[in-house]
């Protein structure tokens, strides 16, 4: 896991720090909040809305309806824990454009409000730069409503990806017709090697690609709810109440939380890895209502039936839960292949195999199976960790060689060297947060204009 030695719990960002803003400094600094000139509050909720401008007075009614529809269904149907009241007992949200970049941030101070309780749950509130347009004001709203929530379980949580795929998923739990950024799923499925221990600035700083990963990580969120929730966000509830904790330690961590929620994490991760690849066909999820090429996943190489046998060595490898995917072109029924991984570290692999309506999965670094139907197929290579890792330790891509051919003769369907392969579907660590006093970082959702 990404980890990070300033004197905070998170930094969640979509993009690297724009220049100049410093989370341990000021506008960021204990005690601190926007300026306000005048507030409202609802009648129904512990709601407070505040502008810094007189002209924007007359949005905070709208505002606070966004928010108290936030609380009905992310609080009251779906089960979240409830914001956590601060000194004057309500939700302060703020129209402003401090410490904003001209998007939206919730905040809150590393202090546990209740302790022996089995979490870490503080008071936060939400700034929102009052550029941002009334069209685009729910999802900001919807989003940064689920941060205070996520405050409200476990403010030392320190894996972006828990905290931006469920908060970007919950726009969309909570106004079903809401369209949750399609660029932010295309960042997801360019670098499905990272897999859901990584995240944007991670990506920024080690290879300079400019990505929103972790909140295109929503597929990842709306995978997990489909799969073990009720596919209306019991997931991303469950997900959050199973990684909570009393204490600095981050134990349980996410990938624990993931295992309790889904049985095995490792099978969860190739489930979601065969998912990936059927994004962007007719077999995509129903959950994931796009159309297009655009969202399949970026292959490491393509190749044709007549450029086997083949060795591919892909130029950056798996991370820990990351899945390289290769695409082998118009492959007949009835090919048989072998497929074959190498590699100089010491982890455990898992593979995808979709052609069509054929979801296959399994354990191992070698397998052999026949075609059934005809057509492009993607075989994806999962680096399930190393012995005894762990959510909390440190991430690194894992280099391999795959080498592919085609069998003559019958041949089984069976996986062999320990590919425990199954058949699914149609046929076929960032520094827990000091206490004391210090504030948790904010976690910013910087400006990205929806369509």
């Amino acid at each position: 896991m990404l980890c990070h030695t300033v004197p905070l719990a998170l930094v969640s960002l979509g993009q690297p720090l724009p220049t100049g803003l410093d989370p341990a400094s000021p506008p960021f600094s204990p005690g601190w909040r926007p300026e306000s000139i005048g507030f409202i509050e609802s009648e129904d909720y512990p709601i407070a809305c505040h502008w810094a401008r007189a002209q924007d007075e007359d949005r905070c009614p709208a505002i606070l309806e966004q928010i108290e529809l936030s609380w009905q269904v992310q609080v009251e149907q779906i089960g979240f824990n409830a914001p956590v009241p601060d000194g004057d007992g309500l939700l302060d949200v703020y129209l402003t454009n401090e410490g904003t970049g001209g998007g939206a941030y919730a905040y809150g101070p590393s202090t546990d409000a209740v302790t022996g309780d089995g979490q870490m749950s503080t008071a936060a509130y939400i700034a929102i730069d009052y550029s941002i347009s009334d069209a685009e004001m729910p999802g900001y709203t919807t989003h940064e409503f689920n941060h205070v929530l996520q405050y409200a379980t476990d403010f030392t949580e320190p894996t972006y990806m828990i905290w931006e795929s469920v908060a970007s998923a919950a726009e969309r739990w909570t106004i079903p017709e809401m369209d949750v950024y399609s660029d932010y799923a295309k960042d997801f499925q360019k670098t499905p090697w990272l897999g859901i221990l990584g995240d944007g600035t991670y990506l920024w700083d080690e290879y300079e690609i400019w990505s929103y990963y972790e909140y295109g990580g929503y597929i990842w969120a709306f995978h997990l709810d489909h799969a073990w929730g009720d596919g209306l966000g019991g997931g991303g509830r469950d997900l959050w109440a199973m990684a909570a904790q009393e204490g600095n330690r981050n134990d349980p961590d996410v990938l624990d939380a993931y295992d309790e929620l889904s049985g095995d994490w490792r099978q969860a991760i190739l489930d979601l890895s065969i998912a990936r690849a059927q994004m962007g066909t007719e077999r995509a999820p129903a959950w994931a209502p796009w159309s297009g090429r655009g969202f399949m996943p970026t292959t490491s190489a393509d190749l044709g039936l007549e450029e086997l046998p083949a060795t591919h060595t892909p130029e950056i490898g798996a991370y820990e839960t990351g899945t390289v995917y290769l695409r082998l072109t118009d492959i007949p029924v009835g090919t048989q292949l072998r497929v074959e991984l190498e590699s100089g570290s010491d982890v455990e692999w898992g593979w995808v195999w979709v052609q069509g309506s054929t979801e296959l999965s399994g354990f191992g670094s070698s397998f052999e199976h026949s075609t059934a139907e005809q057509g492009d197929l993607l075989l994806g290579f999962v680096n399930l960790g190393a012995e005894g890792f762990d959510g909390d330790d440190a991430i690194q891509a894992a280099s391999f060689t795959i080498s592919l051919s085609t069998v003559e003769g019958d041949g089984g369907d069976e996986a062999e060297d320990g590919g425990d392969g199954g058949e699914k579907g149609g046929c076929g660590c960032a520094a827990p947060a000091p206490m004391g006093g210090l504030l948790l970082a904010p976690l910013l959702l910087w400006v990205r204009r929806r369509g």
